[in-house]
């Protein structure tokens, strides 16, 4: 046990380094720990594959991963990992054999959604393998999504024409045609092959046996289509007497009620491009609600931890959201929390989860959290499905009310110009990706010398001091901003990395805030600069010089130079009394020295 907590203590400090993981998979796997012996085995071979890794040895991650199959099967990263590699090296045919392996093992433990998944991968890779296609559409069509599965077996009919085999390529669109009534092209092509084949090639009971069946399922403008395309290519009577009769009972406008019914039981299209955003630390599970809410024509965002989701909500603004309870970093109940702060009624959040069941904590989770579904694990997928039109319902129509209130200006960033003085790439890295996603600016500068002249010319809304500034302590740069420069509209906000900064270090800042700072930080202080606009109508009132410009200038430029140079003298005088006890603690022990050499030399 100490060996293994001495190499996680490595592993944290060095966490770049695949032979600590590969040594703590070891370990793990010598205590029967097989899970976490297979994670670290994992991470091991990642950091051989990562392009950014000075690790990196594909051929070492390769070897890594295959034994990591062999030994580990249940770890279906590792499938994954592996045929990107060889995809990378250009090898598609062996990245194919891993994804069917992969896909085997889930068809064969009933993850239908999970096999449809690496099948995509599959037909990605490789879109002329049309034994690929046609799986895909089985799988497809087993996992009960007919749209997916229609189009997979056209895409391998098509293939199948260019290969020259006509009987192939009927076979596929009539397949195509079973699974989706809806699809034309599958209806076009077969009437293209009966015409060309005169009708001889192909068994016209079938025909007239699907076109019974799509009668009588309501979709009986492609049955008359069906059965006009056989009256065409063979002129047999029946066929023209089967036409005349659905004619007469489909009406003038050629629509049966049937088929009305049946469109009005589908939201499919209604809700086309509408954002869900899917949070869930589940590989698995993401994948497999982003091929349901793909298939529901959604827009699909995801993220694998809380903090990850509430960020890309608010750079996406989704309406709807599906999150898992038990998340890293950010706990699911707290992100449908500040969510709901955020967006409002205008956003609708669905918690899925196996730990806190619903008859016990629904109206707690909904009165304390705001969360507007609840679904226990395992779900049906209707059931799920069924959930999120009716959220989606409920959020169509209605305006984002935080984006309003952005477009108003009431709490946007976007036109800001934060100045930002101090040595922190941290922060300013952070402002930078801030500011892409907001629409303002930024300036960094480094010492206070910088800051000030910057400041002569140009006027921030934002002024972020930190405590690494060089040249001025942080309290006298925040005096000289508003006392000296005569600037009182920009909001002073002090950076600092103390738990809890002295009253005197931030009382010259509006606002003091620890560090590190992260997005919603940067976002409450764009609030708190807008409320005090608001509240005091100082924007755009800085102090002007006056008409003696000049003067002026000299004058502003000489307190400055006074509040650096004393700065400057008591850091000299420091370092001058500092110096000078080190070269006295030196000639002590020079002289402590010449004695026991002295008295050495007497023995």
């Amino acid at each position: 046990m100490d060996r293994i907590q001495d190499l996680l203590s490595q592993v944290r400090k060095n966490p770049n380094r695949p032979d600590l993981h590969s040594s703590l998979g070891r370990l793990y796997l010598q205590r029967g720990d097989r899970v976490a012996a297979s994670k670290h085995f994992l991470s091991s071979a990642r950091l051989f594959a990562d392009r950014r890794s000075p690790s990196r040895n594909i051929n070492k991650a390769v070897a890594s991963l295959r034994k990591l199959i062999r030994d580990f099967p249940e770890n279906h990263d590792s499938y994954y990992l592996l045929a990107d590699l060889h995809l990378e090296m250009e090898d598609t045919e062996s990245a194919i054999v891993i994804y069917r392996s992969l896909a085997d093992i889930y068809q064969r433990d009933g993850k239908l959604l999970m096999a449809v998944s690496v099948y995509d991968k599959i037909t990605n890779s490789d879109p002329e393998n049309m034994d690929g296609w046609i799986k895909f559409a089985d799988l497809n069509k087993e996992a009960g999504m007919p749209f997916h599965s229609s189009h997979s077996y056209m895409r391998a009919a098509f293939l199948s024409s260019g290969m020259g085999r006509s009987s192939e390529e009927y076979d596929l669109a009539l397949r195509a045609l079973k699974v989706d009534p809806e699809n034309k092209p599958a209806l076009e092509l077969i009437g293209r092959l009966i015409k060309e084949g005169n009708g001889a090639k192909h068994d016209m009971e079938e025909l007239v046996s699907l076109s019974r069946e799509l009668d009588r399922d309501g979709h009986s403008e492609q049955a008359l289509t069906l059965i006009s395309m056989l009256e065409s290519a063979s002129g047999e009577q029946r066929f023209a007497v089967m036409a005349a009769q659905m004619r007469e009972r489909l009406g003038k406008d050629g629509t049966p009620e049937t088929e009305i019914a049946h469109r009005n039981k589908s939201f499919s299209g209604k809700y086309s491009g509408m954002k869900v955003l899917i949070v869930d630390d589940e590989r698995e599970i993401i994948l497999l609600l982003e091929q349901i809410l793909k298939e529901e024509g959604f827009q699909v965002l995801m993220a694998r931890d809380g903090q990850q989701g509430y960020d890309i909500f608010m750079r996406e603004r989704p309406r709807l959201v599906v999150s898992d309870a038990m998340l890293p970093k950010l706990h699911g109940f707290e992100l449908c929390k500040r969510i709901k702060e955020e967006a409002g009624e205008s956003t609708r959040v669905m918690i899925l989860t196996a730990v806190y069941k619903k008859y016990k904590y629904k109206g707690k989770v909904e009165k304390e959290y705001g969360v507007d579904e609840y679904l226990d694990k395992p779900f049906q997928i209707t059931e799920f499905i069924d959930t999120l039109y009716r959220m989606a319902k409920a959020v169509s129509g209605k305006p984002d009310m935080k984006n309003a209130a952005l477009d108003n200006g009431k709490n946007s960033a976007e036109g800001l110009f934060f100045l930002i003085a101090g040595d922190n790439e941290e922060l300013l890295s952070e402002v930078s990706s801030f500011c892409d996603r907001k629409g303002c600016a930024f300036k960094a500068v480094r010492d206070a010398k910088s800051m000030i002249s910057f400041l002569e010319g140009v006027v921030p809304d934002i002024l972020l001091v930190t405590d690494q500034l060089r040249d001025l302590a942080p309290p006298a740069a925040a005096w000289l901003v508003e006392r000296v420069l005569g600037i009182r509209s920009a909001t002073r906000v002090f950076i600092t990395g103390s738990a809890i900064p002295g009253e005197r270090d931030s009382s010259d800042f509006h606002h003091t805030v620890s560090a590190p700072v992260n997005f919603e930080t940067l976002n409450a202080i764009v609030r708190l600069h807008r409320g005090a606009d608001a509240r005091t109508g100082l924007r755009g009132k800085e102090k002007k010089i006056g008409v003696d410009g000049r003067r002026m200038e000299a004058l502003i430029r000489s307190k400055v130079e006074r509040v650096l140079k004393s700065q400057y003298q008591l850091e000299h005088y420091y370092t001058g009394k500092i110096q000078k006890l080190e070269d006295e603690l030196g000639a002590i022990k020079a002289r402590g020295k010449g004695k026991d050499t002295a008295r050495g030399n007497g023995q």
